[in-house]
């Protein structure tokens, strides 16, 4: 489970909600100032405002809603744990977690791949489409159910957020 993933230390910092647990108000926080700093940064062009590589057309919360949006169709009983099969479904990352990889990381460019495995839906994968420059997103998941309700999802958004083509599950 989750208290066995990492030290204590690492355990108080962590971006991982075990199912049915919280995320630490401070580390909240901490996500919420370093997505603002990393997704943040705006250029300009011939007078016109346009995003940076790191921010694109979505920033930290813009990709949040879009991922929402995106997997709404999904329900909780869709992705439900079997009992007794805890391997299946570990936890949830979520979007301020992923604005903190992120940012710890530092910006993905066309040079990088991310890769996730236990993808899931692929929500992490299209939030990190979405909000970097990575040439390609990966997804690796065991349950087939999972994949096919992430990819049906994707599917229908692609004209709508192109980026998300960037994605393999």
């Amino acid at each position: 489970g989750a208290d066995n993933c990492c030290s204590r230390e690492a355990r108080e910092g962590c971006m991982y909600k075990p199912r049915g647990g919280r995320l630490s108000s401070k580390l909240d926080a901490a996500a919420k100032k370093s997505s603002a700093s990393y997704m943040g940064a705006v250029a300009e062009a011939d007078g016109v405002p346009c995003p940076t590589i790191q921010d694109d057309s979505h920033g930290g919360e813009q990709a949040a809603e879009a991922v929402d949006a995106i997997f709404s169709s999904i329900s909780a009983y869709d992705v439900r744990q079997q009992a007794g099969r805890t391997y299946d479904n570990a936890g949830e990352v979520l979007p301020s977690g992923v604005a903190l990889l992120l940012a710890t990381v530092g910006p993905l460019d066309e040079e990088d791949v991310f890769l996730d495995v236990g993808a899931g839906v692929g929500n992490i994968l299209a939030h990190v489409a979405l909000t970097t420059d990575a040439r390609l997103c990966v997804g690796i998941e065991f349950r087939r159910v999972l994949v096919s309700l992430g990819q049906r999802c994707l599917h229908q958004q692609l004209k709508i957020q192109p980026r998300l083509d960037k994605m393999l599950s």
